[in-house]
């Protein structure tokens, strides 16, 4: 009889800005998902539960992105669901004061076939004035590419708070 792997589950794991703030902003997203209409319990649970594994599987590159974010105090939902015609997206981060859309891109976003299908998401999205701001996976790596990708974001917010984003 082989013997099973034990694991310890009593090791805790070091979460990063991002996971805590998803940890703790749980049930106001959980919000967002109601504003979505009248959708059945099965879709909804459906929506949740990729949501929560959408977050679990968040790449270095969105990670960064997050963290940035949190610094910034802007204030998002991670992994944000949308239902907009008769479709359901997930967006990297949504970003309500301002309806606007971070999409983090990696390599599978290079192929023409995902660029064009990007295009089209990126066009229903602002049929509904939400604006989507697409950054590479490299420039998440050093704070002043994602500085100068969310420039937009920073002034509005300094402007709205009267506080200088440096």
């Amino acid at each position: 009889m082989k013997k099973r792997k034990k694991y310890n589950t009593n090791k805790k794991k070091k979460l990063s800005s991002l996971q805590k703030k998803n940890d703790l902003g749980y049930l106001e997203d959980l919000n967002h998902i109601c504003k979505l209409g009248i959708i059945s319990e099965n879709k909804k649970n459906w929506i949740e539960t990729t949501m929560l594994i959408l977050r679990e599987k968040s790449t270095l590159a969105e990670i960064n992105c997050g963290n940035f974010l949190i610094s910034k105090k802007i204030k998002f939902i991670n992994q944000a669901p949308f239902i907009l015609d008769d479709k359901i997206f997930f967006a990297d981060f949504f970003i309500p004061d301002f309806n606007i859309i971070i999409e983090i891109d990696g390599k599978y976003h290079d192929s023409n076939k995902q660029k064009k299908l990007d295009a089209i998401r990126d066009f229903i999205f602002n049929g509904y004035k939400i604006h989507t701001i697409r950054i590479p996976n490299a420039a998440t790596y050093n704070q002043n590419n994602l500085k100068i990708y969310l420039d937009y974001i920073l002034n509005k917010k300094s402007s709205s708070d009267g506080r200088s984003t440096e």
